[in-house]
């Protein structure tokens, strides 16, 4: 019994003995890949000049009722020159229902108001009032836009029956598939214009209330380098489906609602006013892309797909070769071998905080890695739009279909000045941070 004892007792120390050497493997492992880590460097941007939430909406409501007015141009043009005309006016403005132009102007600058408010509230407001300020500004609005829209729907429905309220609501199933049942993103846009405006005071304040505000933070946490980026995930999806949804809501209600009401007895070329509509959809999408998407916020997405990386799948054709197995909790260098689920995943990034094998993660890194690519993407859309619009624009021989096309390229300009200085300066500037990283990485 005695030797039982003593033998027990051998056992027990070796296997301690064991755990502790499996254990300091693990940590010598975990400091020899933090010791091999080397960080990204970022390359701070300038200030590159964007526009502010009140200025935006302002240059929303022209471009929506200029594309509303070219289309009823479209629809409703006169021969008033003709010595034996009928009309004095370039429009049968008989035949527009005000209802309507009312109920569209309402819908497409229905965030303009809000966006005064919200300038008075950071402006001439104290600290303290301007998170309560805010909320009563969107109660305001919200309130008073509403009723004016139902009125107008109201008369609609009493000139054109039921299937026009259908007509005008169809925009709202595709609402409540983006946002569901709520109303705050009906009224306001996502933009960090403002917020760099406010002083850290508002901006805390502004937090405790629910608003995020999105900055990046260089973290040696793999944990809080994953909770930024699902943040900043869900972030962009939000914006996404705001340009989307608007984009798609201006064409609708300043392209497709005025050929809805038309009479049935009217004559209008169904190409070229289906083209507008096109036309008003590009436009208005780029726009909007341009706004909630500013060259600050896309660098932030940047930074934290750098400290992300990726994991690239290896195939298990030689089994000695010498791996750790993956935590959570450490970043991982460039080139690190790591075991997670049965399977070997290679380190590509610089740093390495993705979960092996996380699809969400591989697109965040694809998408925001090389930031340059959708901004090229998007300068080739909009160059690409500009070009057809010039080429319609010289084959166009009468003269609402010269006006229409006209006022749409000179809102087109404009985004597209946007968006080549903003590929000029970042060119530039994420090409001598591609060089550091590549000395780094070496």
């Amino acid at each position: 019994m005695a030797g039982g004892r003593r033998n027990s007792s051998k056992s027990g120390c070796s296997k301690a003995q064991h755990v502790e050497d499996r254990s300091s493997n693990t940590n010598e492992s975990e400091n020899q890949v933090s010791s091999q880590l080397s960080h990204p460097k970022h390359v701070p941007l300038p200030d590159i000049p964007t526009d502010s939430e009140l200025l935006f909406e302002i240059v929303s409501l022209l471009f929506g009722s200029i594309a509303l007015g070219s289309q009823y141009l479209n629809l409703y043009r006169t021969v008033w020159w003709l010595p034996h005309s009928h009309t004095e006016y370039a429009l049968n403005f008989y035949l527009i229902n005000p209802h309507e132009v009312l109920f569209c102007i309402i819908l497409i600058g229905r965030r303009l108001q809000l966006s005064l408010f919200k300038k008075f509230c950071f402006k001439c407001l104290p600290t303290s009032l301007q998170v309560t300020g805010l909320q009563i500004s969107r109660i305001f609005v919200i309130s008073t836009e509403i009723p004016f829209i139902l009125w107008c729907s109201y008369y609609i429905l009493l000139q054109h029956g039921t299937l026009s309220v259908f007509c005008l609501g169809y925009p709202v199933i595709v609402y409540l598939i983006l946002f569901g049942p709520t109303i705050l993103p009906l009224f306001e846009l996502q933009s960090s214009s403002q917020e760099r405006a406010m002083s850290p005071k508002s901006r805390a304040a502004l937090a405790k209330s629910g608003i995020l505000l999105m900055n990046h933070v260089c973290s040696v946490s793999a944990e809080v380098i994953r909770e930024e980026v699902e943040m900043l995930k869900t972030d962009f999806n939000g914006r996404l489906k705001q340009v989307l949804f608007n984009s798609l809501s201006v064409a609708y209600y300043c392209g497709f609602v005025p050929c809805c009401f038309v009479q049935n007895t009217l004559y209008y070329d169904l190409t070229w006013v289906a083209q507008h509509v096109g036309f008003v959809w590009l436009s208005s999408f780029t726009m909007y892309i341009v706004f909630c998407f500013p060259p600050r916020y896309c660098d932030t997405l940047h930074r934290a797909a750098l400290h992300l990386g990726r994991w690239q799948k290896v195939e298990m054709r030689n089994t000695l070769i010498p791996y750790n197995v993956w935590s959570d909790s450490t970043i991982w260098h460039q080139g690190a071998l790591v075991k997670y689920t049965k399977e070997l995943f290679r380190a590509e990034g610089i740093s390495n905080a993705a979960e092996p094998g996380n699809l969400t993660h591989t697109r965040f890194y694809a998408i925001f890695s090389n930031p340059m690519g959708a901004l090229s993407s998007l300068l080739g859309l909009q160059i690409t739009l500009v070009g057809i619009q010039l080429v319609v624009l010289i084959r166009s021989y009468e003269w609402n279909h010269i006006i229409s096309i006209a006022l749409l390229l000179l809102l087109n300009f404009l985004t597209l000045f946007k968006i080549a200085r903003q590929y000029l300066v970042l060119g530039k500037i994420y090409h001598i941070e591609q060089l550091s990283q590549e000395r780094v990485g070496g």
